[in-house]
């Protein structure tokens, strides 16, 4: 099993909390272009936020994640308040 996961990367998932630094950026854009699927928490507020973030701007310019959930904060905090695509625009 252990040889073919290495393998075949297509089916690993992974999470990481509260992505940041150069070295975050650099382990998920090799992890990324091998294949695996990666969730990630970050903190910001808006898509345009993330994009004046240092190191997560790059990760959004090469347009590595696909979905990008905002959650809500205040009374309701956790729940989802929007959910835009790599370009930043609404799905719902």
């Amino acid at each position: 099993k252990a040889d073919r996961e290495t393998l075949h990367p297509q089916g690993r998932r992974r999470a990481a909390d509260e992505i940041g630094s150069q070295e975050d950026l650099e382990a998920f854009t090799y992890a990324m272009r091998c294949g695996c699927v990666l969730f990630a928490t970050v903190h910001g507020s808006s898509f345009r936020e993330l994009l004046e973030k240092p190191v997560l701007k790059d990760l959004v310019r090469e347009r590595l994640f696909s979905r990008y959930i905002f959650l809500k904060n205040g009374e309701l905090p956790g729940q989802v308040e929007v959910i835009v695509n790599e370009e930043g625009k609404r799905l719902c």
